[in-house]
């Protein structure tokens, strides 16, 4: 009996086992552990942005999406286009065929259930409105009730939904309008409490909301012949509000109102200031206050007195001795505060035009180093290094323990003598940084300049062995700590590239090689690597395409339920067209493991979504966990997208201009993210200055663009591209002057060039003064050259012939 026993209960509990194992299975009735079909489009080839449509493109991309879902034997597939379909219903505003497909073709489980009920909810909404207007009361309230029934199942049933957060200022409008529509079928108790939910409802930037809904509450209590509920209200409002026009609303009330109102002891003394200030009464317009003149500055101190006289009759050399007066004189007093800052402005402006005097020569002595050093990069900045470098001078002279201070002048005083072609005086210069001040931002750079310069002279034995002290550098102690304080200030792989240069000039072609393989080895995404590439006659192609196809992984072990059905959320709105919804679903993943597989597939799905900031930066991932020596060309292209290529090529018919140029500007201006806005407020995908996109919009006939319209990428890359092509014309086709020129602005790059004739491209490239303009014309090169190896079908030349050669 034992035995039966045991075989008995062995059998009850594989039989349990198996139950709980369906049971568990049929538990994840989304399929979360499963991966959306991998072409991860129910459309076919075609693809669309939905969010993003213009009202014009509407009715063809419905017809589209009505023919997928006719012809689709997919029931997923056909639950996601019929939510399309409705959502386009909705945009076309055919609030009737929206709800028709919304609340009845979507069938079994369906995981962007809560996208279902939300553009539902607003087709009820809307079409509710639109009844309301028609006068059908009825119908009106049965929609606008049903719209909020459906938000609130938001609210209890979906707190992970993108539409959670808006639900109190959706149900807030949805009541607002179930008020109106009370009030219009003169159910004034219903619209009371129609009008009061809403008012209750908190939510950012409610104000104006409520306003509204208290003057609807307001008309709604004197309707129902309630005047003191009324009145009530209406002091609310003159208390509470700024807005005119909801005051005089107040007003004309308690004037129309008030014998009434007096006869059941309403109180309207309290209101009397308001009933009475400046309004349109009795056909009498407003006065407006008339400005009172600003109140002059009375200087007791004569001397601080005359100094400002003079700067109003603008007499510039009786300011600066009047000027040099008062520091001398009364430097610490409450008047004289300003007169510096003045002073500084009036010594710039001077310098342009006139040498340097008794009173200027007296000042450089009497500045502090502070003062001195903010006007001599002024001048620098100006382009008037003669006079730049009189007051850098004064500063190693006058504060020679001001190390920071000492470190900067040296180097400036190097760059003015260098662009002046003194070259024996600048290397005297950057020599005496390094043995004196060797702690600074430039320190790096003086290092440079040193074997450069004498590159530029020919002593190649001197070049080589600078260059070498600064390779060495980079890998000492000192320079880590230098880099600590001051990062992004190397120059290793400029002086490697130029120290191989100056090997072939020493006839040491061998060393040269050498150096080319160790750039390309540890650094192959970089500017000096591919021109060491280009320069061998090596294809970038061994480098980016050779390598077997990136592993991919659509799901990993470990996700968890959060996450997998994100994921899940994801696949499925990138692949009907609801591209920010199903990348924000991506961006709050909370998975953290480093898997290269699995994270290739999550930057496939941004990159189709349209976030290419989060899919270069998990391909960028990738690439750094090989070993550098080849890369799959998927992940290549993860990195160097051919981003809104559409628009591109749409605007560039009417342009000569290289479409992978454009996309190489594109990605390091912006990393294709259409909104971004920069710390000197540059917009969008070309990052343009709103005075430089007004400039172009007047020159092609355009209305000043907002900085919302800057944001759509159709507008800002029409502006942009004209920029650019502009830049290019301005500079005779030269690349790299209307890639600087873009960076810096024209202006400043006339005046390099004026500097720098007989430079070649790599040589002027080097030679740019501003570090961030140096910096960006190698990355949109860099961007560029690789750009042509991936999408090019024969080996591109273009790069090759733009910097390898010797001529401009």
């Amino acid at each position: 009996m034992t035995s039966l026993l045991k075989i008995i209960f062995s059998l009850i509990l594989s039989i349990l086992f198996q139950i709980g194992n369906v049971s568990a299975k049929s538990l994840d009735i989304f399929n979360t552990l499963e991966s959306f079909p991998p072409v991860l489009t129910v459309l076919g080839n075609k693809s669309y942005e939905l969010d993003h449509l213009d009202e014009k493109e509407i009715p063809s991309v419905l017809k589209h999406y009505t023919s997928a879902w006719e012809n689709s034997n997919s029931q997923e597939e056909k639950n996601l286009l019929v939510l399309a379909i409705g959502y386009l219903h909705y945009r076309s505003q055919d609030y009737k065929a929206a709800i028709k497909y919304l609340n009845k073709k979507i069938v079994g489980n369906f995981i962007l259930e809560d996208f279902r009920i939300n553009y539902l909810s607003l087709a009820f909404k809307e079409q509710g409105n639109r009844e309301l207007d028609n006068q059908q009361y009825s119908t009106a309230l049965d929609l606008l009730n049903r719209s909020e029934n459906l938000r609130m199942i938001i609210f209890r049933s979906y707190p992970d939904s993108p539409f959670y957060s808006n639900v109190p200022r959706d149900l807030a409008e949805v009541e607002y309008q179930l008020g109106k529509s009370y009030f219009l079928a003169l159910n004034y108790r219903a619209a009371w409490q129609a009008f009061r939910k809403s008012l209750m409802r908190e939510f950012p930037g409610n104000e104006e909301h409520k306003l509204m809904v208290n003057l609807s509450l307001a008309e709604n209590y004197r309707s129902a012949g309630d005047l003191k509920g009324a009145a009530d209200v209406y002091a609310s409002i003159l208390n509470n509000t700024q807005s005119e026009e909801a005051k005089e609303t107040a007003r004309i009330f308690f004037r129309v109102h008030s014998d009434r109102l007096k006869k059941i002891n309403i109180d309207l003394e309290g209101l009397e200031f308001d009933l009475s200030i400046s309004l349109k009464m009795n056909g009498e317009a407003r006065k407006r206050p008339i400005a009172q003149k600003k109140n002059k500055v009375i200087y007791r101190n004569e001397m601080v007195k005359s100094f400002y006289e003079s700067i109003d009759r603008d007499d510039q050399e009786v300011s600066l001795k009047l000027g040099l007066n008062v520091l001398q004189s009364f430097p610490g007093i409450q008047e004289a505060r300003g007169v510096t800052k003045i002073l500084n402005r009036l010594l710039i402006s001077y310098l342009r035009d006139h040498p340097v005097n008794d009173a200027v020569e007296q000042l450089t002595t009497l500045y502090p180093r502070k003062s001195l050093n903010d006007v001599a990069y002024s001048l620098w900045k100006e382009e008037l290094p003669e006079q730049a470098a009189i007051f850098y001078e004064k500063i190693i002279q006058q504060y020679p323990l001001e190390i920071n201070d000492c470190h900067k002048a040296l180097f400036f005083l190097g760059r003015i003598a260098e662009d002046k072609g003194e070259y024996s005086k600048a290397l005297g210069y950057y020599e005496q940084l390094i043995q004196k001040y060797d702690f600074g931002s430039f320190t790096t750079a003086a290092l440079f300049k040193i074997p450069w310069i004498y590159k530029l002279e020919k002593k190649y034995d001197l070049a080589q062995t600078h260059f070498n002290r600064l390779i060495e550098f980079h890998s000492s102690s000192a320079y880590k700590r230098l880099n600590a304080t001051y990062p992004n200030a190397s120059y290793q792989l400029a002086g490697q590239y130029w120290l191989a240069q100056t090997q072939e000039e020493l006839g040491n072609k061998n060393e040269k090689i050498k150096i080319f393989k160790e750039l390309a080895q540890n650094h192959p995404f970089d500017f000096y690597t591919i021109i060491t590439q280009e320069e061998s006659g090596f294809d970038l192609k061994h480098f980016l395409t050779q390598k077997a196809s990136q592993e991919v992984a659509f799901r990993i072990f470990g996700l968890g339920e959060i996450d997998r059905k994100r994921l899940r959320r994801a696949e499925q709105l990138i692949a009907v067209g609801f591209s920010d919804q199903g990348v924000e679903e991506l961006e709050h993943l909370s998975f953290k493991k480093d898997n290269p597989a699995f994270s290739f597939y999550i930057a496939h799905l941004f990159k189709l979504g349209g976030n290419f900031q989060d899919s270069m930066r998990l391909s960028w991932k990738i690439a750094g966990n090989g070993n550098h020596e080849r890369l799959s060309r998927s992940v290549a292209e993860g990195l160097y997208p051919r981003a809104f290529h559409l628009q591109i090529h749409e605007i560039l018919k009417n342009y000569e201009l290289d479409p992978f140029l454009v996309l190489s500007l594109m990605r390091q201006e912006s990393a294709f993210n259409p909104r971004i806005i920069s710390k000197a407020n540059a917009i969008g995908l070309m990052q343009l200055m709103p005075k430089t996109a007004e400039e172009v919009a007047r020159s092609l006939g355009q209305e000043i663009p907002t900085e919302e319209q800057l944001k759509n990428p159709s507008n800002n890359v029409r502006l942009g591209i004209d920029y650019l092509n502009y830049l290019m014309v301005s500079f005779n086709q030269n690349m790299v002057y209307a890639l600087a020129a873009y960076n810096a602005g024209p202006t400043k790059i006339k005046q390099w060039i004026a500097l720098r004739p007989s430079l070649d491209p790599l040589e002027f490239i080097e030679t740019i003064p501003y570090t961030e303009t140096r910096n960006y014309v190698k990355k949109v090169l860099r961007n560029y050259a690789i750009y042509l190896t991936l999408y090019e079908e024969q080996k591109p030349d273009r790069f090759k012939e733009l910097l390898l050669s010797n001529t401009h």
